[in-house]
């Protein structure tokens, strides 16, 4: 296995949104802790190598409009690192996520992803939700397609 790397990120919160989609969220205070990802630079899986644009570009639209996931459930194919589905579950008021990928290193690194944002995601629902019995939390799978 090749040398590991971690990227901190300070997500904002949309958590409380207006439903209208056509109307970009309001952010407030987050909770102190960051997101964490790890990433393998020089590894030949390009699911564990970096973060991609397009999934921070997501993520960043998630952000702004956080409705189109907000009490739903998502399956993100191909979630890489997972950031966007993390940002999805933690920050945007998902009911579940579901991120899935093809490679066993892909997975194995998603798979440490969130666990390792688990305080992240239960201290950022909590700060914007109190009452989120209904979170069934993030999970990943192995996609065949």
């Amino acid at each position: 296995r090749t040398e590991s790397c971690y990227q901190s990120f300070h997500v904002p919160s949309s958590f409380r949104c207006l439903d209208d989609v056509s109307s970009p969220a309001t952010t407030s205070a987050a909770p102190s802790t960051l997101l964490g990802i790890r990433v393998y630079p020089q590894h030949n899986d390009v699911g564990v190598s970096r973060i991609w644009e397009a999934g921070c570009c997501l993520a960043e639209y998630l952000l702004e409009y956080p409705s189109y996931v907000k009490d739903k459930r998502v399956v993100e194919l191909g979630a890489g690192v997972g950031l966007t589905g993390l940002v999805a579950a933690g920050s945007c008021g998902a009911i579940a996520v579901h991120m899935t990928d093809y490679t066993e290193d892909c997975l194995e690194n998603l798979d440490y992803n969130v666990k390792l944002n688990d305080r992240w995601l239960m201290e950022t629902r909590q700060h914007y939700n109190e009452n989120d019995e209904v979170f069934e939390g993030v999970t990943t799978v192995r996609c065949v397609w």
